[in-house]
Protein backbone atom coordinates (compact mmCIF):
# COMPACT_ATOMS: atom_id res chain seq x y z
CA UNK A 1 0.00 0.00 0.00
CA UNK A 2 2.97 2.38 0.74
CA UNK A 3 4.40 2.09 -2.40
CA UNK A 4 1.46 2.70 -4.11
CA UNK A 5 0.70 6.04 -1.94
CA UNK A 6 4.18 7.15 -2.71
CA UNK A 7 3.69 6.39 -6.12
CA UNK A 8 0.16 8.76 -5.95
CA UNK A 9 2.10 11.41 -3.96
CA UNK A 10 5.37 11.19 -6.90
CA UNK A 11 2.73 11.86 -9.84
CA UNK A 12 0.11 14.46 -7.94
CA UNK A 13 3.20 16.66 -6.12
CA UNK A 14 4.46 17.67 -9.35
CA UNK A 15 3.48 17.44 -13.17
CA UNK A 16 5.60 14.37 -14.32
CA UNK A 17 5.86 13.08 -17.46
CA UNK A 18 5.91 8.80 -16.59
CA UNK A 19 9.48 8.60 -17.23
CA UNK A 20 10.64 11.17 -14.62
CA UNK A 21 8.38 9.77 -12.02
CA UNK A 22 9.25 6.41 -12.34
CA UNK A 23 12.94 7.46 -12.27
CA UNK A 24 11.87 9.33 -9.25
CA UNK A 25 10.48 6.12 -7.99
CA UNK A 26 12.80 3.81 -9.30
CA UNK A 27 10.81 1.84 -10.89
CA UNK A 28 10.03 0.91 -14.53
CA UNK A 29 7.91 3.18 -16.46
CA UNK A 30 5.32 0.52 -17.55
CA UNK A 31 5.29 -0.44 -13.83
CA UNK A 32 4.34 3.00 -12.99
CA UNK A 33 1.51 2.97 -15.48
CA UNK A 34 0.35 -0.15 -14.40
CA UNK A 35 0.14 1.22 -10.82
CA UNK A 36 -1.83 4.17 -11.60
CA UNK A 37 -3.96 2.19 -13.56
CA UNK A 38 -4.82 -0.02 -10.58
CA UNK A 39 -5.31 3.33 -8.90
CA UNK A 40 -7.27 4.53 -11.29
CA UNK A 41 -9.54 1.25 -11.09
CA UNK A 42 -9.66 0.56 -7.54
CA UNK A 43 -10.43 4.02 -6.48
CA UNK A 44 -12.37 5.87 -9.49
CA UNK A 45 -10.19 8.17 -9.28
CA UNK A 46 -8.17 9.67 -12.72
CA UNK A 47 -4.89 11.93 -12.44
CA UNK A 48 -5.67 13.56 -15.77
CA UNK A 49 -8.95 15.44 -13.64
CA UNK A 50 -7.72 18.25 -11.11
CA UNK A 51 -9.77 17.65 -8.45
CA UNK A 52 -9.48 14.16 -8.39
CA UNK A 53 -5.28 15.06 -8.50
CA UNK A 54 -5.53 16.98 -5.56
CA UNK A 55 -7.89 14.87 -3.46
CA UNK A 56 -5.31 12.16 -3.83
CA UNK A 57 -2.57 14.53 -2.37
CA UNK A 58 -4.60 15.90 0.24
CA UNK A 59 -5.76 12.11 1.32
CA UNK A 60 -2.22 10.59 0.73
CA UNK A 61 -0.67 13.57 3.09
CA UNK A 62 -3.31 12.98 5.86
CA UNK A 63 -2.15 9.19 5.46
CA UNK A 64 1.32 9.89 5.86
CA UNK A 65 0.50 12.54 8.54
CA UNK A 66 -1.80 9.95 10.55
CA UNK A 67 0.54 7.21 10.46
CA UNK A 68 3.27 8.78 11.75
CA UNK A 69 1.33 9.64 15.00
CA UNK A 70 2.18 6.48 17.75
Amino acid sequence: MSVQINGIRSSTSEVHTYTSAARALHIHRSTLRYRLRRIRELSGHHLGAVDSRLNLHVATRAWQILRAVP
